[in-house]
């Protein structure tokens, strides 16, 4: 009797990660480049704004996103403070997805910088999949005059660990049977899923690396987190399922606002909202998107966080509307008689802003939306000009700076 002929699923699979070097960075030395002889970090420059992101020379020194710019000036006296362009990134983005996409089955965008593409049953056309690797690494660099790393693996797991290994600028390939002993010796911070709280847990536990991990008993995972203790015994084995395609949009934006000294006053930590609120409204014209919810988290001087979120009457790029919000969840955090050291305000569940206007929205919302979309305009010849802010977050500005 002959063999059943072989099923779709049964194949091998074939995953690149597709991983941009230093993307905002890199874009910023686009446009300027005699940033490229020196470290560069990206941010908002006005108000005590935070890092974004850093160049590998800046995260030598000691900087990473989270710190405000005038810590990482200090940790990095060298380095470039480039002001943050969200919409020329969002472009970047586009053109990086719109290329990624001719070199796969499906593709799968992860972030601002990053992408999946399912490359399996394409070997007869195109070649091998470390072949397509390298082809992929240098079409992006000829056109887009970015540099990327590539992870090939049989998952997405794998493929992301192994992009990370391959950086700057390299492909590896983690070979059918291998999955395992590649990603036992990472550090279990890298996986998904695993956030600070949960790495430092689990270094309490004594486990530090991903194959300690898959050392540990599927039993006592199951029993401490259930259904995120299965996946991360199945993901330190190596194995990851998931399929690989396009995705509602799920990311998520962020700014924060450092007290200096650490404020006490609610009135302070209010006029703290308004510039991370304008920040993100902001960011979001310039993609085009909305958001449906928003979260606030406060962080007190002696360490403790806390966080509450709220789902939007309706989907709003208004900063105004992100500035009330935020502070309708204030009394909610602000429990405790301890000063606040730091707040964010992060936006998430993102979709497309409408073409057209609802006929219906009030005349109040339309004149704002211009005003909004003049002072856009404006900020965006003068990124680093401290103008255009509310009476508010000046109170807040002589109270913390």
């Amino acid at each position: 009797m002959s063999a059943a002929p072989r099923q779709w699923d049964d194949r091998p699979r074939h995953v690149l990660h597709v991983n941009t070097d230093d993307f905002f960075a890199a874009l910023a030395r686009q446009r300027d480049p005699a940033l490229r002889r020196r470290p560069v970090v990206v941010g908002n420059l006005l108000n005590r704004g935070s890092v974004v992101s850093a160049s590998y020379e800046a995260r030598e020194a000691g900087v990473h996103p989270g710190l405000t710019m005038q810590q990482a000036s200090r940790l990095a006296p060298d380095a470039a403070l480039v002001q943050v362009d969200w919409g020329h990134a969002h472009h970047a983005s586009r053109a990086l997805l719109h290329l990624v996409q001719g070199y796969g089955a499906r593709v799968e965008p992860h972030g601002f910088d990053e992408a999946y593409v399912d490359y399996t049953g394409c070997e007869r056309v195109h070649g091998s999949p470390l072949d397509v690797a390298r082809r992929l690494r240098n079409d992006v660099r000829a056109r887009l005059d970015l540099d990327v790393s590539i992870g090939v693996a049989t998952n997405k797991l794998v493929s992301r660990f192994a992009s990370s290994s391959a950086k700057c600028h390299n492909v590896l390939d983690v070979l059918p049977g291998y999955e395992a002993s590649f990603v036992a010796p990472q550090p279990v911070g890298r996986m998904p899923g695993v956030g600070a709280d949960l790495a430092r847990r689990l270094c309490d536990m004594g486990v530090r690396t991903v194959g300690e991990l898959a050392r540990f008993p599927l039993e006592v995972l199951e029993a401490v987190w259930g259904r995120l203790g299965r996946r991360l015994a199945a993901g330190a084995r190596g194995e990851d399922h998931s399929p690989v395609g396009l995705r509602a949009e799920r990311a998520t934006l962020m700014e924060s606002e450092t007290f200096e000294p650490d404020a006490l006053e609610r009135t302070m930590i209010e006029a703290g909202l308004e510039v991370p609120c304008a920040r993100l409204g902001a960011a979001l014209r310039a993609r085009g998107w909305r958001a449906h919810r928003l979260a606030l988290r406060l962080e007190h001087s002696d360490g403790v966080r806390v966080q509450r979120l709220l789902r939007l009457a309706t989907p709003t790029h208004l900063d105004a509307q992100f500035t009330a919000a935020a502070r309708a969840l204030l009394p909610r955090l602000l429990v405790r008689r301890v000063r606040v050291r730091r707040l964010e305000v992060e936006v998430s569940d993102l979709s497309p802003s409408p073409v057209q206007l609802d006929l219906f929205v009030p005349d109040r919302d339309m004149k704002l939306r211009r005003v909004l979309a003049a002072a856009d305009r404006v900020r965006a010849r003068h990124p680093t000009t401290p103008a255009l802010v509310t009476a508010r977050a000046l109170l807040g500005a002589g109270a913390s700076g």
